[in-house]
């Protein structure tokens, strides 16, 4: 059976928003999601402090840069899959009112000083 597009974006917004409790690969990806979270936090607290920023700084800045880097791919493929359970929005108005919900706007918040740096 061949797979459309539109199948391969509802398995992704399946997995992303974790639609039922047993469904596995959606739990492993919440796991795994969250403890990048908290590698990503550790990362910046540790980087903070100019001990360990001067004796394990480049470690410290891959961590974040690959944690940013997952967090970046989570968020298009978020907006690139949410017009799959609201088709009647339609694809551009539908994307924009999803980018506007807080959730969204927070993980904006998160990702643009670090790819949009103001210095």
């Amino acid at each position: 059976m061949k797979q459309t597009l539109f199948d391969l974006k509802w398995k992704i917004d399946d997995v992303l928003n974790v639609r039922g409790a047993t469904d596995r690969v959606g739990r492993v990806f919440a796991v795994a999601m969250t403890s990048i979270i908290v590698l990503s936090t550790v990362a910046v607290v540790a980087e903070s402090d100019p001990g360990l920023r001067k004796s394990h700084g480049p470690a410290l800045h891959a961590i974040e840069s690959a944690t940013m880097a997952v967090f970046l791919i989570e968020y298009v493929l978020r907006l690139w899959t949410c017009d799959v359970r609201r088709p009647d929005a339609g694809p551009v108005v539908g994307r924009i009112r999803y980018a506007l919900r807080p959730m969204m706007l927070l993980d904006l918040a998160v990702l643009a000083p670090f790819y949009l740096p103001l210095s």
